[in-house]
């Protein structure tokens, strides 16, 4: 059974990604919101995906759900309870029927909005550099889980 330290080692993910990724939890905090409307957006503008966004309440406790989960990224704390939480995000979208394809693609969405956050916010690029494979590789982290469910 594979192991959350076997996934990060796999994506030669440090101890030094997850701080950098900790100190850069304000900037995500401050940019949380504009993230998940970016992301909502960009699912409601598909109709396979705005099909599970109908009811407004769903959407309301997704868009909520979303932006925690955005958080978590820069949490610091990637450990096997991490990777149960992602699972079961997996499977819940397995068990809803969303295609893959549309986790792969939502997941960039993230990723664009993430490189451009440090882009506006780091103007020296070999901070900047740290940051986004730091960032990169949770990402990447991230897509592997969730896409594994399937």
């Amino acid at each position: 059974m594979i192991t959350m330290h076997d996934i990060k080692s796999h994506y030669f993910f440090t101890d030094e990604d997850a701080g950098l990724l900790r100190e850069l939890r304000p900037l995500a905090e401050a940019n949380s919101e504009r993230m998940a409307q970016e992301f909502y957006d960009y699912l409601l503008g598909i109709p396979e995906t705005a099909e599970f966004l109908k009811d407004d309440l769903v959407r309301k406790k997704l868009f909520q759900t979303h932006r925690e989960w955005f958080l978590d990224m820069f949490s610091g704390n990637y450990d096997n309870l991490y990777y149960h939480t992602l699972q079961r995000v997996g499977y819940a979208h397995v068990r809803i029927g969303l295609n893959s394809h549309f986790v792969n693609t939502a997941m960039n969405i993230v990723r664009h909005f993430v490189i451009e956050l440090l882009q506006e916010n780091f103007p020296n690029i070999e901070k900047r550099r740290k940051y986004r494979n730091a960032a990169e590789k949770i990402i990447d982290i991230n897509l592997d889980i969730l896409s594994a469910s399937y």
